[in-house]
């Protein structure tokens, strides 16, 4: 029987490192956002942000369209978990623009998230947990598209 040198055995260390690592990283981000690891829940109704998510089944709880600041409407969640979607679309020479868009408990007024705090061009969106009526700020010059979804009693991951 053949006896592997150092370097043999470092070759191999290494390589079982790199094949365990890149099987766990997506682990680590699993149990991460399942532990609440990043979340920071301060308001009533227990909003928190969630981890990734799969495609569901959702329902439009409030569509904001506009190009200037505004204080939404209050509305109601539901459900355990939703989301808030955003999309902006800058005119020529608005490219460092900022948008703002803070989230309030309609029942502590006081106390807010920030949901998002982006310059020029940008789509996104943030998963939340937790029910009860809340409003949005939106705080910006430049034309935007805010959508609230809820995932639909019922539905499930697909």
């Amino acid at each position: 029987m053949r006896r592997m040198s150092l370097t043999q055995k470092l070759a191999l260390v290494i390589g079982l490192a790199v094949v365990f690592a890149s099987g766990c990283d997506e682990d680590r981000v699993r149990r991460e956002a399942a532990e609440g690891a990043d979340a920071q829940s301060v308001m009533e109704g227990s909003i928190a942000k969630s981890g990734v998510k799969k495609a569901a089944r959702w329902r439009e709880v409030l569509v904001v369209k506009n190009k200037k600041t505004v204080k939404t409407k209050t509305f109601k969640i539901t459900g355990a978990e939703w989301k808030i979607r955003w999309k902006t679309k800058p005119k020529k020479g608005q490219e460092t623009e900022e948008f703002l868009v803070v989230l309030y408990d309609k029942k502590n007024k006081d106390v807010n998230e920030i949901i998002a705090n982006d310059l020029g061009e940008v789509e996104d969106f943030l998963y939340l947990d937790g029910k009860g009526d809340y409003y949005l700020e939106v705080t910006t010059n430049m034309p935007y598209e805010l959508v609230v979804e809820e995932r639909k009693p019922g539905a499930t991951p697909q």
